[in-house]
């Protein structure tokens, strides 16, 4: 019977080296990606020529990138090594948009920047995603049992 994971379990988790930063970086990265559809569709609908039409088709377009990426994601993942692809696409969404937002604070952004902008990170985020949990029993590795990855769910 599947029992929850206690404080006991939770402390020898987090006791673990790197543990800590891994949980408060996935925290402030899930919070930002979580939050950047909702500030897109606002940043859309507010640009001159915004329109729920433009909206739609980056939402496509991120949602085409997303199902592109996750057939490779497991070759990747074997190839170059988890956490360090997580690590590396992570960083480069991040810093991929701030193309994104220098032109809306310009106030003007042209449609193909929104649609590559917003195309290519969502193609890093879904590698990134994809072996997130992966990584849990990595970080555990000195604990007894394999149970860190309800952690993260």
């Amino acid at each position: 019977m599947d029992r929850k994971l206690d404080l006991m379990e939770i402390s020898q988790v987090l006791a673990q080296p790197h543990a800590k930063k891994f949980f408060i970086a996935r925290f402030i990265s899930n919070y930002g990606n979580g939050m950047s559809p909702i500030a897109l569709a606002f940043g859309i609908l507010a640009l001159p020529n915004g329109s729920a039409n433009l909206l739609g088709l980056t939402l496509g377009v991120t949602s085409a990138m997303f199902i592109l990426m996750v057939p490779f994601g497991g070759v990747i993942a074997d190839k170059y090594g988890r956490a360090k692809m997580v690590a590396l696409t992570d960083t480069l969404a991040g810093l991929i948009l701030f193309i994104q937002v220098f032109y809306f604070a310009t106030g003007d952004v042209p449609v193909a920047v929104l649609l590559i902008v917003n195309g290519v990170m969502e193609f890093y985020l879904a590698y990134s995603g994809q072996h997130l949990l992966e990584l849990c029993p990595q970080l555990c590795q000195r604990l007894d049992y394999k149970r860190p990855m309800q952690l993260t769910l």
